[in-house]
């Protein structure tokens, strides 16, 4: 199996994983844990369309990883990240991203998004895996 397929393959089955059956108490503990997720998605949102680099960055991990679906590492860590997002934030006036549609299973959220830059319009899928309370892991796909 190829190394393309054994990423899609996993997240097939983190994603499947997530639907196995739970008792009451468990799904009543699991959609708190989701509702927060989700709040870490909606407060970073919130922050990078209000331009604030320090509120955006407060929802991610210190060694936060960045990756082009499925594999490939873009970067790593705070630092780098609040490099490339002032940067964006700094340069770009009507950088914005509008949530089309969210999905939250357990610990991952997936953010479909409309991305304006500058004057281009894109769309991406943001797939954020969140551990203690932060952003650990993003994958990008477009």
């Amino acid at each position: 199996m190829s190394k393309m397929n054994i990423r899609s393959t996993f997240f097939i089955l983190l994603f499947l994983g997530a639907f196995v059956s739970l008792s009451a108490q468990e799904k009543e503990a699991s959609h708190q844990y989701e509702t927060r997720f989700e709040r870490i998605a909606q407060e970073q949102l919130d922050a990078y369309n209000a331009k604030d680099i320090d509120s955006f960055l407060k929802s991610y991990a210190e060694d936060v990883k960045v990756y082009r679906f499925p594999d490939r590492l873009l970067y790593q860590g705070k630092d780098k990240m609040r490099d490339t997002y002032k940067r964006m934030f700094e340069t770009i006036p009507n950088l914005h991203c509008t949530l089309e549609n969210r999905i939250v299973e357990q610990n991952v959220v997936i953010d479909k998004e409309k991305v304006q830059l500058g004057d281009k319009t894109i769309r991406a899928t943001a797939i954020y895996v969140i551990k203690d309370f932060r952003i650990k892991e993003v994958y990008f796909i477009q």
